[in-house]
């Protein structure tokens, strides 16, 4: 399923998503794979776009374009997936953080967890249409108040930028995140009333027997959904009432009036953007999926399970490098016993060979043996 794909092997040794997957938490797994798309977004935008305001990458900030055909002529869509994908992180991180709490609630609220197949597909398709079909949704109904395809911010790179502020687009493109953590919160609060109340229930659910859900898992989870909630609502509230008070507001005309220039890509430098009152949501916005990570990190990155995965991975390199440096010294000891492979005569002196003869010594009448090198 979706969460043992999103898991392992690349997120297993920095985060707890094994006992995630093991839980089939779809929350907690959208949440990682959310934020770790957000920051290859805001990576990509940022080394592409570094000092410079240029279309280089069009296919990036454009996907497609198809044309259809209305009553007013020809209109252009344009799907972005750099600036498109900015506008569902904003919805999809509060929405795993409402699929995190609405998970826990279920489960104190009852005392039970899904143990049947059928029972955890339910849930997991429950929470597949929260932490990615509101997303999706999100992202579709952006193009209605959206007037043109999309701004190129030195520094920042692609960004879905409001060119007029309208009653349309706070409805269905401001409020998202708001809304979705309003809910969140809620659920919240009734989790924390529930975990307070006197039941031995709710306490023995939570043991260290309960392999899906114990005490540390609860409130590790319940403490990134309450930091995320404070982090999307609190983000969600500076960015509408530095619209509302920075940005003029226009009326709502017609669809034809904002779609009339929707192909235009608007390329903003440094010097421009900055001076602008709203310039801090710039930074909040690209910062906020990083800050995100960081704090996934700080409270899954410590925890026990993390730290056996750390030690397990160590002592992997550890086992590796060991059996390298064996297989290198057997490597250089054998070659050390290979005989040299040039001929013998260049390696020793030339042998000879002695042949002993008798010599009669006429003189003496002796015979003497002479010995006498022979080559």
């Amino acid at each position: 399923m979706v969460c043992r794909l999103i898991s392992r092997p690349s997120l297993e040794a920095g985060c707890s998503s094994r006992s995630n997957c093991v839980a089939w938490n779809a929350g907690a797994c959208l949440y990682i794979l959310w934020t770790s798309l957000a920051c290859l977004n805001q990576f990509v935008n940022s080394v592409v776009w570094t000092g410079n305001v240029v279309n280089r990458a069009p296919v990036w900030c454009v996907i497609c374009r198809c044309f259809s055909t209305s009553l007013n002529g020809i209109m252009l869509i344009a799907f972005q997936i750099a600036a498109k994908f900015i506008i569902g992180t904003t919805s999809a991180l509060p929405a795993c953080s409402l699929c995190i709490n609405r998970r826990i609630y279920k489960m104190l609220s009852t005392n039970t967890f899904p143990i049947t197949r059928k029972e955890r597909i339910r849930v997991l398709t429950e929470e597949l249409a929260i932490g990615l079909g509101i997303p999706i949704v999100h992202m579709i109904l952006h193009y209605v108040p959206q007037d043109h395809a999309f701004d190129i911010l030195e520094d920042i790179g692609c960004y879905p930028l409001p060119y007029h502020n309208t009653w349309v687009t706070f409805v269905l493109y401001s409020t998202w995140p708001l809304a979705l953590g309003t809910i969140s919160a809620v659920y919240g609060i009734m989790n924390l009333v529930i975990i307070n109340k006197p039941s031995s229930r709710t306490r023995f659910f939570l043991s260290k027997d309960n392999k899906s859900m114990d005490w540390s898992r609860y409130w590790r989870l319940t403490l990134l959904a309450c930091l995320k909630i404070l982090a999307s609502v609190g983000i969600c509230v500076y960015l509408m009432y530095s619209s509302i008070n920075e940005i003029e507001m226009w009326p709502w005309i017609s669809w034809s009036n904002t779609h009339a220039e929707f192909s235009r890509i608007r390329q903003i430098p440094t010097s421009v953007w900055r001076s602008w009152p709203t310039a801090k949501c710039f930074e909040l916005s690209r910062w906020s999926p990083a800050l995100c990570a960081f704090i996934y990190l700080a409270i899954f990155g410590t925890c026990s399970e993390a730290r056996k995965t750390y030690r397990s991975v160590y002592g992997s390199v550890l086992l590796f490098k060991r059996r390298y440096h064996t297989r290198g010294e057997a490597t250089d000891a054998a070659q050390s016993v290979v005989e040299d492979p040039r001929p013998e005569s260049h390696l020793h002196p030339p042998r000879h060979s002695t042949v002993s003869s008798v010599v009669l010594d006429i003189t003496s009448g002796h015979v003497a043996a002479n010995m006498y090198a022979q080559p």
